[in-house]
């Protein structure tokens, strides 16, 4: 047959109507001997025709989406985050939560959204440092994205410079400074404690010495507690600790360590893994950024430009935030970026934790006020909350 013949097209289809048709990767589908029609979809879009009477599956869908039956689809195969309007979103923001391809659902004010999913939630303070004069404070406070409230009933003792992270649906609560006792000697504390939202348990479990000044940050179902300064008898040596422990709720198991004893230093999680930045050791300032994978600890090449000492660093939609100082800056898992536009002023040691899709920070330094941060711009709440102080703070899920 004349391939330029003007009814060409026309006797292929009635050829592949009655003696079926075959194709290749090359060209389009035609009449074969053997009776039946192979589709060819080459270079065509989902629901493009297949030749044969079919439409085209081909995965030429946006990313979330994939082709089912001629159509590009969202569903719990193609979309890690949820579903709007046939679109994949990431899930993870206040007003448009959901993972898995399920619809995706506005969570109410009063809830954040948590891996994925609305969770009625606080946040959570617990003593700390007040200054000026080094007060120890003993109090226990919550934030629920709107207004502070204190929690009475009985707790931990006073403390400030301890550690907590969150583990399910509970607050852990590790160790800090207790003051001094009898003999003029500093009380390094060793205790463990849980946070329920009403009331604190005590933890008999054995494990890290007592430290004051650690991280801690959420590792999969377990809290991991890193580094800090403790006091070594006989000697009365303040040494600068590097080894690492995790707490699954019951009981604290050794990990491995750093290299170089640490303190002041910060961390949070990233994924399936823990990102720990600043610090000091015995003779230094640190500035470097290392990840824990459960296993074993790297340090990132190139980045070194994260925390000092004393400041404080979440989690939010994918990236580190690191509040140093007064600056403010983010970590992708290979650089850190500093964040333009004015924040809180210049303070040490404040609260910083994840609520939903912003990022709450609390005092610090001589402050008593609340900042949220969306990722690009900081804003200040005209509340009222706790008295000023040098506190840990962490997201308690409800």
């Amino acid at each position: 047959m004349n391939p330029a013949h003007p009814y060409r097209h026309l006797v292929l289809a009635i050829a592949c109507a009655l003696f079926g048709c075959q194709s290749s990767a090359d060209g389009p589908a035609g009449p074969g001997p053997g009776g039946e029609c192979t589709p060819s979809c080459d270079g065509k879009s989902c629901g493009d025709s297949d030749s044969c009477g079919g439409t085209c599956d081909a995965e030429s869908c946006d990313s979330g989406q994939r082709c089912e039956r001629g159509a590009c689809v969202c569903d719990a195969t193609s979309c890690s985050g949820c579903c709007a309007a046939g679109k994949c979103v990431d899930g993870s923001q206040e007003d448009a939560c959901g993972g898995g391809g399920d619809a995706c659902m506005a969570c109410s004010a009063t809830a954040a959204c948590v891996s994925n999913s609305c969770q009625t939630g606080h946040l959570v303070v617990f003593g700390g440092d007040q200054e000026p004069g080094g007060i120890r404070l003993g109090d226990t406070w919550t934030f629920d994205g709107t207004s502070w409230k204190k929690i009475t009933g009985p707790g931990p003792s006073a403390r400030f410079w301890a550690t907590m992270a969150t583990l399910g649906n509970k607050v852990v609560l590790f160790g800090g400074y207790g003051g001094v006792n009898g003999q003029g000697q500093a009380i390094f504390l060793n205790d463990t404690w849980t946070f329920d939202g009403t009331s604190w348990t005590h933890v008999p479990a054995s494990g890290p010495v007592g430290r004051y000044s650690a991280a801690m940050t959420t590792l999969g179902n377990k809290v991991l507690l890193v580094g800090g300064t403790t006091y070594m008898p006989p000697a009365a040596n303040v040494t600068v600790l590097k080894d690492a422990w995790t707490f699954d709720g019951t009981s604290w198991t050794q990990v491995a360590g750093l290299d170089q004893g640490r303190t002041g230093h910060v961390m949070a999680s990233l994924g399936n893994t823990a990102v720990l930045s600043g610090g000091q050791t015995s003779s230094a300032n640190k500035t470097d950024t290392l990840t824990f994978d459960g296993t074993s600890w790297t340090t990132v090449a190139g980045a070194g430009t994260g925390a000092s000492v004393n400041s404080a660093m979440t989690t939010l939609d994918g990236k580190i935030v690191l509040f140093r100082s007064s600056a403010t800056l983010t970590f992708d898992g290979a650089t850190w970026t500093q964040v333009p536009g004015a924040g809180p002023s210049e303070r040490s040691l404040p609260g910083l934790a994840t609520f939903g899709s912003k990022a709450v920070l609390f005092g610090g330094g001589t402050y008593d006020d609340t900042w949220t941060f969306d990722g690009t711009t900081w804003t200040k709440l005209a509340i009222a909350g706790p008295p000023k102080r040098q506190a840990p703070m962490a997201w308690l899920p409800l």
